[in-house]
């Protein structure tokens, strides 16, 4: 199961994310060609899906996104936030991604390290990207809301969580490894 959880604009989450917003934009030059959307929504759709089910994918095959390179402070800080949040937890970037108009990345389970992850995904327009996965054998398409957007979700080798990302938009994506394994 994926919990989902818009952060509103004014809370003290939102306020100590705002020094990340800068990398929510491409830098001048990094992206010279217009992508094909349709090559994202064929990788990303439930038909991919059903043709690639019969077998584990833990990293995903299909992907164009760019490296999100946050500063070694910046990912410091946005740690230590996660850190408070889950309390009696290591927490530990898993991933930091950058997806722009037509960006996506394909069906895959993440299956290879197993944990609890949290993904931080910063969009400056509703409904023009997502986050789809599949839970009890039916798809669930969740639309990133424009600002903070955090997901929760499970990862086990022995129930697969399917999932895949789309976007129309420019979307920032942090993701964490957290595993609870301190005392205090």
């Amino acid at each position: 199961m994926v919990t989902v959880k818009h952060i509103d604009e004014s809370s003290i989450l939102a306020e100590s994310l705002k020094p990340l917003i800068q990398y929510s934009t491409p830098r001048e030059g990094v992206i010279p060609f217009e992508l094909n959307h349709s090559i994202g929504h064929e990788k990303t759709s439930e038909e991919k899906l059903a043709s690639i089910i019969i077998d584990d994918i833990p990293i995903a095959k299909d992907q164009f996104k760019l490296p999100a390179q946050l500063s070694q402070k910046h990912r410091r800080h946005i740690v230590k936030v996660i850190g408070e949040l889950y309390p009696k937890h290591s927490v530990t970037v898993s991933g930091e991604f950058l997806y722009t108009d037509g960006c996506f990345m394909g069906w895959h389970t993440n299956s290879n390290v197993p944990s609890k992850r949290i993904y931080l995904t910063y969009v400056p327009e509703s409904t023009k990207s997502f986050f789809r996965y599949m839970h009890e054998d039916k798809i669930h398409t969740s639309y990133d809301e424009k600002g903070w957007t955090l997901r929760e979700f499970d990862i086990s080798e022995d129930d697969l969580l399917w999932h895949c990302v789309m976007s129309k938009t420019n979307r920032l994506s942090i993701g964490f490894r957290v595993v609870k394994n301190l005392k205090s």
